[in-house]
């Protein structure tokens, strides 16, 4: 009698750890992520702007007092044998062109 309850209980301790091995190697499907793509139209995803910062000393008559500009550009003038910079400035949404005396910027 002894004999057959330590077979069975044998019996049913094989029995679990070889359903707790299946359970543990079985390979589970991997859960499908279906996510909807914007409706962005291509420009707007590939407009990215990028814009530098500027010190302007204060210099009559246009610049009283001394700013910062953030400007997407730049260009370089020479007239009247003075030199000048014409930033393409950012300002909200928009963007202004913006004269500048050469003497007065100082970048970092």
């Amino acid at each position: 009698m002894k004999q057959q309850i330590i077979l069975i209980l044998f019996g049913i301790s094989v029995f679990c750890n070889l359903l707790f091995a299946y359970l543990v190697f079985k390979k589970f499907p991997e859960p499908v992520s279906i996510t909807a793509q914007p409706n962005y139209p291509k420009e707007v995803e590939d407009k990215k702007e990028f814009f530098s910062v500027v010190r302007i000393l204060p210099h009559p008559p246009d610049f009283l007092e001394g700013k910062s500009l953030r400007f997407l550009s730049y260009t370089t003038q020479k007239e009247n044998g003075r030199k000048w910079i014409l930033f393409q400035e950012k300002i909200g949404n928009g963007q202004k062109e913006t004269k500048v005396d050469a003497e007065a910027v100082r970048w970092f």
